[in-house]
């Protein structure tokens, strides 16, 4: 009864919902685009706001990633250059070569 409801109900249904909401999401990001381009009165505004929202997701990105590394540093301090853990970086780069 499960494998019913898991296979033959529930795996065809959500695969439909999300063909559906791909299929609105896409048409309407690219009209939004398209439209708030057609608008602009001329190619500087266009290029001065690209450069902002270029400049505003690469700042967040840089910001993201230095916060990730702050964790990461603070939850997991395996690693060790000097040999002072359990852990060192030439176990972690095999780990990842034998597997």
């Amino acid at each position: 009864m499960q494998d019913f409801i898991v296979q033959d109900l529930t795996e065809p249904l959500l695969s439909n919902l999300m063909e559906l909401i791909v299929g609105v999401t896409i048409p309407t990001i690219f009209i939004s685009v398209v439209s708030s381009i057609c608008i602009m009165d001329d190619i500087a505004t266009l290029n001065d706001i690209g450069f902002r929202v270029i400049r505003r997701f690469v700042l967040n990105m840089l910001l993201i990633i230095g916060a990730s590394m702050c964790s990461c540093v603070l939850m997991f301090p395996v690693l060790a250059l000097e040999g002072d853990s359990n852990v060192f970086v030439g176990q972690i780069i095999a780990m990842f070569l034998n597997a």
